[in-house]
């Protein structure tokens, strides 16, 4: 799984990538789309923060080349 570490307003974050989501945009069935997986959010105390992963579906499937970086 791939594994970021962020730094945002100072706070520390660590985002995972999971496989396991298909895209709705790639077939009649979302089903049988291509798997665009999904994201989790832990904050520096171990907790998941809660967020909206619609700008993660979005570039996921209208920007299949956008590469995250540090």
């Amino acid at each position: 799984m791939p594994v970021r570490m962020v730094e945002l307003g100072g706070d520390r974050f660590t985002v995972t990538w999971r496989p396991g989501v298909a895209s709705a945009l790639d077939a009649a069935d979302v089903a049988s789309g291509r798997d665009v997986g999904s994201a989790e959010v832990i904050d520096a105390g171990g907790r998941a923060v809660p967020f909206s992963e619609s700008f993660w579906f979005a570039v996921a499937s209208f920007r299949p080349d956008v590469v995250l970086s540090r």
